[in-house]
């Protein structure tokens, strides 16, 4: 008798009888999600605003310490960072809202409850807060545009303005 691995023994085999019951197992947790968290657009929504703010709490927090007076810190520098990034989350929960309000809002992405929206949405925001634009997500609607425009303005204004500060901070730390 050979020890090769037929299709039979591979079904009979202890991992595949486990991984058989594994994806009944999420097959099941996935139908009773579906039924207490029944797919709905308020349920992306409500998800969004939470995010959204998250975003602006932890942004103006982070904000006040990065702008404030004083010496030029490592955690300072960290914190700008993580602005730049909350203003990315921020337009994408922003996005969000265009889209489930003007469904045909964006070229290339559809808004469900699943995990999609926020792949899409996310990526767009950073796509377009970089200005990279690869042209994939296209902003149709006159509000999505006029939103990534004002979204690529703070992603070319921010840099820029967060190094003239903190070398501002920096020569006055150097002069006291």
């Amino acid at each position: 008798m050979s020890d090769r691995a037929t299709p039979a023994r591979i079904a009979a085999s202890p991992s595949a009888q486990a991984d058989g019951r594994n994806a009944s197992d999420r097959s099941r947790r996935l139908t009773n999600r579906s039924i207490l968290y029944p797919p709905s657009p308020y349920n992306i929504a409500i998800l969004a605003a939470g995010w959204l703010a998250i975003s602006l709490a932890l942004g103006a927090v982070v904000a006040h310490a990065v702008f404030r007076r004083g010496r030029v810190t490592y955690h300072r520098i960290i914190g700008a960072a993580l602005l730049y990034l909350l203003i990315g989350l921020g337009f994408g929960t922003l996005f969000v809202f265009l889209g489930l309000w003007f469904p045909d809002a964006f070229k290339g992405m559809n808004f469900e409850d699943d995990s999609a929206p926020a792949n899409s949405v996310y990526y767009l925001s950073f796509v377009t807060l970089t200005s990279t634009g690869y042209g994939d997500i296209i902003p149709v609607h006159p509000l999505a545009r006029s939103l990534c425009n004002v979204e690529s303005v703070i992603g070319q204004l921010y840099p820029a303005t967060l190094l003239a500060r903190l070398v501002t901070l920096e020569l006055r730390g150097q002069g006291s």
